[in-house]
Parts: C-alpha cells; structure tokens; sequence
C-alpha cells in the first residue's frame, strides 16, 4: 500500500525535467484524490485556505522527502520552491508507478495539467471546480476561461 510521501514523490516525479512548485503538487493531490476516490483522499487532509485546498499533509510530505534526499529543493525567485526526484529516487519511483499504473497515469496527467497554468489560474481552476474549498480564497471569482478540468 502506498503513502503519503509515496503519492508526493509520484506527483513530484511528474513535473520533471523542470519540477513542480507546491502549488502545483498540493492542488494536483487535491484533484486527483477527488477524481480517484479510494486511491490516497484519506491521506491528504484539504482545508478551505487563502488559495483554494490547502493541506500542511503535503508539507510534512515534502519535508520528510527532502530529508530523506528522495527529492531536491531549489528556489526559484518568482515560483518559490522547486521539487524535483533525486536521482536515488528514480528506481523507487518507478516501482511506485509499477504498483497502481492507471492512477499513476491520471496523476501525471493531473501534474502535467497544473504545470500549464500560472498560480492564479491554477487556483482559479480548483476553486472552480470545487467551489466549497474557495469559501477563504483571496481569488473570489474564478476566471471562467480556465480549464478547471485536467483530463481534458
């Protein structure tokens, strides 16, 4: 059975070659737990925050990922931090994949999706398409020419 920090390391692994913020990783395991009900919603706990889902489950994730150098930090000046897969990382990654491969497909597609969006249309977007988790956003009209849905 996979955990958290195994969901985080996958989505993680999607962004590559040039990683994923964490906006882009708490929203992407947002949708997909939404999407795949009984494959990992009960492992990231969601709360209404300032830009839509918000969980500090993903945080503990990339903190203990980091720590146990699975993943790389980098800053970037206007993206904040940058995750990318440690190339130890890669054989685990791959088994991971391995283990539930229609799911795995779906999150790459959800990451892929994210990564096309800047931060405000990636918030938009969410907090369109499950209005209950905008009730605390900043961004309180979603810009209706963003694609709120990643399987398209």
């Amino acid at each position: 059975m996979m955990t958290k920090n195994d969901w985080a390391l996958l989505a993680i692994s999607f962004g590559e070659p040039m990683g994923v913020n964490i906006q882009q990783v708490q929203k992407s395991l947002f949708v997909f737990g939404k999407e795949m009900p009984g494959v990992c919603e009960d492992y990231f706990h969601y709360y209404a925050g300032h830009y839509g889902p918000t969980s500090t489950d993903v945080f503990v994730a990339t903190d203990k990922l980091s720590e146990l150098e699975l993943i790389r930090v980098s800053t970037h000046k206007q993206k904040g931090w940058i995750y990318t897969p440690a190339v130890s990382a890669l054989g685990k990654i791959e088994r991971l994949a391995d283990q539930h491969p229609k799911a795995s497909k779906y999150l790459e597609e959800i990451i892929h999706w994210a990564r096309k969006l800047g931060f405000m249309e990636l918030v938009n977007a969410v907090n369109k398409r499950y209005p209950e988790f905008a009730v605390n956003s900043v961004f309180r009209t979603p810009d209706a020419s963003c694609d709120s849905n990643p399987s398209q």
